[in-house]
C-alpha cells in the first residue's frame, strides 16, 4: 500500500507525463496543420481545379479501399494494446496485426492493379502506380504510428506526422516544376515524399524492434481481434459515404472543376477540426483505454470527461473563429480561382464540429469493444447523408453539399450520444 505522499508523487508524475504527451501531440498537429494549409495554398496556385478534382477523386478511391481492408485492424491494434501490455503479449499483438494487414493490403493492391488494367484506356498508368505505392506507404506508416500512440511514445509520433504533412506537398511541387502538372504526377510526388519520411523513421523503429523477441501467436487474441474488426469493415463504406461521396456526386452533376473547388475548401476547413480532435484524442485515448482495460472506474471517468470537455471547447472556438474570418481564410489560403467557395466555409466547419464530438462518444463503444454500436451510429449518419445530399447537390450544387454537412453529422452526433449512454448503462458506468 502506497503512503499518501508516495501516491501524490505518483499522480503528479502521471499528470506531468500526460501534459508532456499532450504538448508533443499539439506540436505535431500544429506543424502538420501548417504544412497542410501551406500545401493547399501553393498547390491550388499551380494545379487547375479540374486536375485538383481528379486528384481528390483518385485519393478517395484509395482511401475507400484502405478503410475497408486495413483500418479495421489498425483500430484493433489501438484497443488491444493495453490488454496485450498487461499480459506481456505486445510482440504477439504486432505479429497478429501485421499478418492481417499483409493479407488485406495485398488484396487491395490486386484490386487497384486490376482496375488499372481494365480501364487502361482511360486511366494514367502513373496514377495507378502512384496510388498503389501511396497505399503501401500509408498502411505501413499508420500501423507504426498507431503502435507509437498506443505505447504513449508521442514524441516520435508527432515528429513523423509533422514530417509527412510537409513532405507530401513539397515533393509534389518538385515533381510539378520538373515534369509538369497532371494528377498522376502530383500523386507520384505525394508517394515520393511519404516514402522518404517512412524510410527515415522506420529505420530507427526497426532498430528498437530488434531488441524484442516476438512471442508465439496467440490464437485467442487473433480471434478476438477478428471479432472486433469485422463490424468495422462495412463501417468503412459508411464513412466513405459521409466524408467523400459528395465529391463524386458533384463530379457527376456539376463537373470536375466544381469538385476541385469544393474539395479544396472542404479539406481546408475539415482538416483543422480533425487534427485538433486527434491531438486531444491521441493524448487522452491511451489513458482512457488503459483505464477501461484495468477496470479503474474513477480514472476512466476522468479521462472521458477530459476528452469530452477539451474537444467541445476546441470545436466551439473553431466554428466561431473560422466563421468570423472566413473571408480572410479564403483569401490567404486559397488561390483566386478557388475563392468562390468561401461561402461554404461556415457550414462545413459546423458539420465537422458535430463529427468531432460524435467521435468522442464513439470512443466509449470502442473502449468496451462494442464495434457493432459504432457501425449503427455511422450507418444512420450515412443513410441521412444520402437522403439529404443527393437532392441538395442536384438543386443547389456545391452549396447544397455544404449545407447538408451539419445536418447529417448533427444527427450522427445525437445517435452517438444515445448509443454511448446505452453502453454506459449496461456496464453500470456514470458520466460523472
Amino acid at each position: 500500500m502506497l503512503s499518501d505522499a508516495a501516491l501524490a508523487v505518483r499522480l503528479t508524475l502521471k499528470k506531468t507525463r500526460l501534459i508532456g504527451e499532450g504538448a508533443w501531440m499539439a506540436f505535431g498537429q500544429a506543424i502538420a496543420a501548417i504544412g497542410l494549409l501551406a500545401g493547399v495554398r501553393v498547390l491550388t496556385e499551380f494545379v487547375p481545379p479540374n486536375v485538383f478534382g481528379a486528384i481528390s477523386l483518385s485519393v478517395g478511391v484509395s482511401t475507400f479501399g484502405m478503410s475497408i481492408f486495413c483500418k479495421p485492424f489498425l483500430h484493433a491494434a489501438l484497443r488491444f494494446y493495453p490488454d496485450a501490455s498487461q499480459k506481456g503479449r505486445i510482440p504477439a499483438l504486432k505479429k497478429i496485426v501485421n499478418g492481417f494487414l499483409f493479407r488485406t493490403t495485398g488484396m487491395l493492391i490486386l484490386a487497384l492493379a486490376a482496375a488499372g488494367f481494365i480501364f487502361r484506356q482511360r486511366m494514367d498508368p502513373l496514377l495507378v502506380i502512384s496510388l498503389i505505392g501511396l497505399l503501401i506507404v500509408d498502411v505501413t506508416r499508420i500501423r507504426e504510428m498507431n503502435f507509437l500512440n498506443a505505447a504513449r511514445r508521442q514524441r516520435p509520433f508527432a515528429l513523423w506526422q509533422a514530417s509527412d504533412a510537409w513532405a507530401r506537398p513539397l515533393a509534389a511541387l518538385a515533381v510539378i516544376f520538373a515534369f509538369g502538372v497532371s494528377a498522376g504526377k502530383v500523386l507520384a510526388g505525394y508517394f515520393a515524399g511519404s516514402l522518404l519520411v517512412l524510410v527515415l523513421f522506420y529505420k530507427s523503429l526497426n532498430r528498437d524492434a530488434q531488441a524484442v523477441n516476438p512471442g508465439a501467436e496467440d490464437g485467442h487474441m487473433a480471434s478476438e481481434i477478428r471479432r472486433f474488426a469485422m463490424p468495422l469493415v462495412p463501417l468503412a463504406v459508411i464513412s466513405w459515404i459521409t466524408s467523400i461521396s459528395d465529391r463524386y456526386l458533384i463530379g457527376g452533376m456539376a463537373g470536375l472543376q466544381q469538385v476541385g473547388i469544393y474539395a479544396a475548401v472542404y479539406g481546408l476547413v475539415s482538416q483543422p477540426f480533425l487534427m485538433t480532435q486527434l491531438v486531444i484524442e491521441q493524448t487522452v485515448r491511451p489513458v482512457y483505454f488503459e483505464a477501461v482495460a484495468r477496470g479503474e472506474i474513477r480514472r476512466e471517468r476522468k479521462a472521458f470527461l477530459s476528452l469530452l470537455l477539451a474537444t467541445g471547447l476546441a470545436c466551439l472556438l473553431g466554428v466561431i473563429l473560422i466563421t468570423l474570418l472566413r473571408g480572410e481564410v479564403a483569401g490567404l489560403l486559397l488561390a483566386k480561382k478557388y475563392r468562390s467557395g468561401a461561402g461554404l466555409i461556415p457550414w462545413i466547419a459546423l458539420g465537422y464540429a458535430f463529427l468531432a464530438m460524435s467521435y468522442v462518444f464513439e470512443k466509449i463503444c470502442y473502449a468496451y469493444k462494442r464495434t457493432r454500436d459504432v457501425l449503427f451510429i455511422e450507418a444512420a449518419g450515412a443513410a441521412v447523408c444520402l437522403c439529404i445530399e443527393i437532392p441538395a447537390i442536384y438543386y443547389y450544387g456545391i452549396y447544397g453539399a455544404a449545407l447538408s454537412v451539419p445536418v447529417y453529422f448533427g444527427i450522427q452526433l445525437v445517435i452517438s450520444i444515445i448509443m454511448a449512454s446505452r453502453v454506459m448503462r449496461q456496464h453500470k458506468r456514470a458520466w460523472a
